[in-house]
């Protein structure tokens, strides 16, 4: 039970000593040497997994899971004849071992035979632990026979998976982190390619802007989207000039999806939403935050933070958020270093009305 809660969480020199001590226990047992083997794969020591995985065929001779195993590891060690021959053979002896299925396809990938790895990434796709990684490859396939509206739709159907997944995590900072992996900002940027390739400059751009928001300096994201800023559609402006009680609701909006529960609002001015909202976790600050959603042209000033925070003082909040699609003024910026406000700029406000737009 260590062994495979160690092998979990992705601790593989723990789980692969708790496993060779089974093995010293139970030298011929089936499952303790296809585990060993599988660890070694995961601890990329490819010589020595395929030596344990040798060892589970001769305890089972037809064994799919131990063939499949020595065809990823030969295909790791670039032996792609051996590779392909145990792939073959474990996707024959058990259509279900999927992992098998995605090597397979890997290996059809490397060698430019993008049907037959389309194929296979279908099959594999089936485990949901394959699917992104699987999706992914094909629209490369797609990609590489020019059949870019069969890219742009596979990467489309990844990019919803991921925003599926991420709207989940109700922790601003958490969903961030995620959102920031190298695997959803390369999908992004790859989506955002084949829509410039297609001409579709502002989806395109929507995309840049996305990745903005979570890593500002991701590959050349930036300047992609300042020489082809015109085709953006201006959500700031809309924002500006939108009713009050169209406002009222888009900030309801972002302070939900920021993972706040809004206790009380209130309308100070046209352009000025205080709020007094409570976290739904439970892994961070606890307290009542007292939020400022500020829509005005000009970056929030010293002046207006310094007011928030006089405020949050006299009121007994502990934890401030400000809120502003032109972001904060760098004297503003400054003054609050050393005090519990935070900031939710332009690229993450572009974003929440983006997805306000497109809610259900």
């Amino acid at each position: 039970m260590m062994g495979d809660v160690y092998l979990k969480i992705g601790k593989f020199d723990e789980a692969y000593q708790q496993y060779l001590t089974l093995e010293k226990s139970y030298p011929g047992e089936y499952n303790i040497i296809i585990h060993l083997g599988k660890i070694l794969f995961y601890k990329k020591q490819y010589e020595d997994a395929i030596g344990y995985f040798n060892k589970a065929l001769e305890l089972r001779p037809n064994e799919s899971e131990a063939i499949g195993g020595l065809g990823m590891s030969y295909f790791q060690m670039g032996d792609m004849k051996k590779a392909k021959d145990s792939l073959e053979q474990a996707v024959q002896l058990d259509r279900k071992n999927f992992t098998a299925h995605y090597y397979y396809a890997l290996y059809y990938h490397k060698h430019q035979l993008f049907d037959s790895a389309i194929g296979e990434y279908e099959k594999a796709m089936v485990d949901k632990s394959l699917k992104l990684r699987s999706l992914s490859g094909m629209a490369n396939c797609y990609q590489l026979k020019e059949i870019n509206i069969r890219a742009i739709e596979t990467f489309e159907q990844i990019v919803d998976l991921v925003e599926e997944k991420g709207d989940k995590i109700r922790d601003h900072n958490k969903r961030q982190a995620y959102y920031a992996n190298p695997f959803n900002l390369d999908i992004r940027y790859k989506l955002a390619e084949a829509y410039f390739f297609d001409k579709n400059f502002s989806a395109a751009l929507e995309q840049w802007q996305e990745i903005s928001t979570v890593s500002p300096d991701y590959k050349d994201v930036s300047q992609k989207m300042q020489e082809n800023a015109r085709y953006g559609k201006d959500r700031l402006q809309d924002l500006l000039i939108m009713k009050e009680m169209d406002y009222e609701k888009v900030t309801r909006y972002m302070v939900d999806f920021l993972g706040y529960t809004v206790k009380k609002l209130t309308m100070v001015s046209k352009e000025k939403v205080m709020i007094e909202a409570q976290p739904n976790t439970m892994d961070v600050f606890q307290g009542v935050t007292l939020i400022m959603a500020i829509r005005i042209f000009n970056p929030v000033g010293e002046r207006d933070i310094s007011k928030f925070h006089e405020k949050m003082q006299k009121q007994g909040f502990k934890k401030g958020l400000v809120i502003s699609a032109a972001g904060a003024s760098p004297t503003g910026l400054k003054f609050a270093l050393d005090k519990p406000i935070d900031f939710v700029g332009k690229n993450q406000v572009m974003r929440l009305l983006k997805r306000y737009e497109h809610r259900v």
